[in-house]
């Protein structure tokens, strides 16, 4: 269940990508989910929030209708306890990362 999220897009500028003329949209966002899962048989439950901050941009052929590169990077903190009886773990996860797509071929 998502409790918070919230992108914003903006176009910055046409170019041309691989030979198609495409819009630079830039795009920023947050999404907040909260998580709970049992472990009946171990008498266990992990609950938890994760927020996760992505920033990206998109390369999109408008005249073609196809994206031609998308690039994006990401921060999550992932905050959480560890329940088994009357015992309580917390924990913190930090992930940062990217990744790219890039067309590599198209038939039109």
């Amino acid at each position: 269940r998502i409790t918070d999220a919230l992108t914003t897009y903006r176009i910055r500028s046409i170019v041309r990508v691989q030979g198609y003329n495409c819009a630079v949209i830039e795009s920023k966002g947050t999404v907040i989910l909260p998580f709970e899962k049992d472990y009946p048989d171990q008498n266990m439950k992990i609950v938890g929030l994760s927020t996760k901050k992505v920033e990206g941009v998109t390369c999109f052929a408008f005249e073609d209708g196809f994206i031609v590169r998308y690039d994006e990077t990401f921060d999550t903190r992932t905050e959480g306890a560890r329940i088994t009886g009357e015992d309580q773990t917390t924990f913190v996860v930090l992930e940062k990362g990217s990744y790219s797509y890039s067309l590599v071929g198209a038939v039109l």
